[in-house]
């Protein structure tokens, strides 16, 4: 059961993600908090400033990418199906939020300090998950032997590119589920 607080807390994410969905290139607290019909300091309760209320917005975003994929990830299935449909995902999820993927690579550029951080701890996350689907691949033999550190490193690397074709209206979008076909490819055996 979510508590009075916790209710609170989502209103506010979702308020957010709704205004960043719009395309708002300013926020400011004030309009959170009218818009979520809650007092600014009530705001400050649940968040140091806006940056961290962005950070956790964002944040929550990925959240929810990971729960989609949190089924496969535990299933037999193999390991290239499962690295193929959690990039797939991610990508999907990008492309479907681009006016919140737009702003994600603004806050990146603008080098803001809180949200680096939090985004920087989110790609640690992911590369672990990489690694221990190629670990897995390797052990099953799925794919062939190489460095499971680097060869994450390209994969996030290349699900960088995607969503930053996805986010930049400037740039044809990619057919990301060749590409990520075509990248696996390369690693089986």
């Amino acid at each position: 059961m979510k508590t009075p607080h916790g209710n609170t807390r989502e209103i506010i994410i979702n308020t957010v993600k709704s205004q960043l969905r719009t395309g708002e290139s300013t926020i400011s607290m004030s309009q959170i908090a009218k818009a979520s019909k809650i007092s600014k300091s009530s705001l400050y309760y649940f968040f140091t400033d806006k940056n961290d209320l962005l950070a956790t917005v964002v944040l929550s975003l990925f959240e929810e990418c990971e729960l989609s994929t949190e089924d496969i990830l535990e299933s037999t299935r193999p390991a290239d199906e499962k690295l193929l449909f959690m990039m797939e995902v991610m990508a999907e999820m990008a492309q479907k939020e681009s006016a919140i993927t737009h702003f994600i690579f603004r806050e990146i550029l603008r080098e803001n300090a809180i949200f680096l951080k939090k985004i920087f701890e989110r790609r640690i996350l992911k590369k672990k998950l990489f690694i221990k689907i190629l670990e897995e691949g390797k052990n099953s033999n799925v794919f062939r032997t190489f460095d499971s550190e680097k060869t994450s490193e390209i994969l996030l690397g290349m699900l960088d590119f995607c969503i930053l074709t996805n986010a930049l209206p400037v740039i044809p979008p990619t057919d990301h589920q060749k590409l990520f076909s075509q990248l696996i490819f390369l690693l089986r055996i």
